[in-house]
């Protein structure tokens, strides 16, 4: 009978030591799980700011490019500008020398004691004797033309440039915003 009960002793004490090596495995297990739902929820967390440099990378990116585009349309513009001016300026140069030429051609005509054919004067104390080059209406058109022409090309530039901008500054606002809030 002793060796029985010293049997069920040792089968109880075996058991204890099970309980609570089942115990340790199971409150280490609980540990392993809860250590997995924080990790899940710094990966979740971990993804969801990776997407987000992902998106500050590519918007980055793009306000690069917009920048770029900006100083190459200003370049562009700036010739354009140029190039205006210098035309407008040649034309009214050739303007000028028009209306000589027409002032030459009516002084030509004036005759002493006849009304002048502009303001209807008979004394004619200082009529323009210039010599200067000959400019036609025709060319005079042809100029105005490429004046305008080139305005026209000038002012598209301009509004172009003031569209990049424009992306340009919304980008930089309202996406930046929009990544921070979120």
């Amino acid at each position: 009978i002793q060796n029985k009960v010293n049997n069920a002793n040792q089968e109880v004490e075996d058991l204890n030591n099970l309980i609570a090596n089942s115990e340790d495995f199971i409150n280490k297990e609980s540990m392993i799980l809860y250590e997995y739902g924080n990790t899940k929820n710094e990966l979740k967390e971990l993804t969801k700011r990776a997407q987000n440099l992902k998106e500050i990378k590519k918007l980055v990116d793009n306000y690069k490019d917009l920048k770029k585009q900006i100083k190459e349309v200003t370049k562009k513009y700036q010739k354009a500008y140029e190039k205006y001016l210098d035309k407008e300026k040649l034309y009214q140069q050739s303007e000028y020398l028009y209306f000589q030429n027409i002032a030459q051609i009516l002084s030509n005509k004036l005759v002493k004691d006849m009304p002048c054919p502009v303001c209807g004067s008979t004394n004619h104390p200082n009529p323009s004797n210039a010599e200067c080059e000959l400019i036609t209406k025709e060319e005079l058109e042809k100029f105005n033309n490429e004046v305008e022409l080139l305005k026209k090309a000038k002012d598209e530039i301009l509004i172009n440039l003031e569209t990049l901008k424009i992306e340009y500054e919304k980008l930089g606002t309202e996406k930046f915003k929009e990544i921070y809030e979120t």
